[in-house]
């Protein structure tokens, strides 16, 4: 989870109820989209996309 903290950090969302839906969407996407969840982490840098 570290690395979830420091990229939304790098991504400037610092109000806990932002970063608690962006880690809502995170779940429900890695739930749902596990090959598109996989895929983005490597492929976009850290501010455009908190993964």
């Amino acid at each position: 989870m570290r690395g979830w903290t420091k990229s939304l950090d790098a991504a400037g969302v610092r109000e806990p109820g932002l970063r608690a839906d962006h880690d809502r969407q995170r779940r429900a996407v890695r739930r749902f989209r596990r090959t598109a969840y996989l895929a983005a982490r490597p492929l976009l840098p850290a501010p455009c996309c908190p993964t």
